[in-house]
């Protein structure tokens, strides 16, 4: 998986992502004291546009989670 700019697209275009009201995603923060990666959710408010979650600074870049661990 590789980190993609939110400028250039956002989870919800995603095909897989479409009719979704909530996405969680893995985040990269850029903030005072650098760059804060965490998992976040965007999700569509009651005016119908999709927000990020509050963060301390501003989300540049997110990549879908990846799939979990099957087990055995």
């Amino acid at each position: 998986m590789t980190w993609i700019k939110c400028e250039d697209m956002m989870p919800e275009q995603m095909t897989e992502n479409q009719g979704r009201k909530k996405v969680k995603v893995l985040v990269a923060i850029k903030n005072k004291n650098g760059v804060i990666i965490r998992t976040q959710e965007r999700w569509i408010s009651s005016s119908g546009n999709w927000m990020w979650r509050c963060s301390p600074g501003e989300v540049t870049h997110w990549m879908p989670l990846p799939d979990p661990p099957e087990e055995q």
